[in-house]
């Protein structure tokens, strides 16, 4: 059986910078080793981002910071978004392979699809955080 309790502010100190060093190590791995990405490698970054973005966001729920939150939501959210957009809507060939035939489409164009709802998705949530970033927060 697995807790659901929520993360103390120690646990979201130390997960938060566990994220934000796995993200920095791998951005020095992509950096230095681009050969082996299939992506260009600004793609792979933005994707990467996402895990220092939640490290952030971890580290600014510890300290309280209910402001800063809301905004780093918005920029794991952004950095999920970006890699799906991409394979959806960016020019060129995407290597994609799926094992659900539907309706005897190519693989890619059943990738692309699935990657352009989840980008229009992923759109739809970032306005939202966005809308809730930009809320005024009530004094206390």
């Amino acid at each position: 059986m697995t807790s659901s309790a929520p993360l103390t502010p120690r646990q979201n100190v130390g997960w938060g910078l566990f994220l934000i060093a796995l993200s920095l190590g791998m951005g020095a791995l992509i950096h230095f080793r681009p050969q082996p990405l299939q992506v260009p490698a600004w793609v792979a970054y933005a994707a990467l981002s996402s895990f220092f973005f939640a490290g952030l966001l971890l580290l600014a729920t510890s300290a309280g910071k209910a402001r800063l939150e809301g905004w780093l939501a918005v920029g794991v959210t952004l950095a999920l978004l970006v890699p799906a957009a991409w394979i959806a809507f960016g020019a060129g060939e995407r290597r994609c392979t799926s094992n659900i035939p539907l309706l005897s489409l190519p693989p890619a164009a059943v990738c692309r699809t699935a990657f352009g709802i989840s980008a229009v998705l992923g759109a739809v949530i970032l306005a939202w955080f966005v809308r809730l970033a930009l809320a005024p927060r009530p004094r206390g």
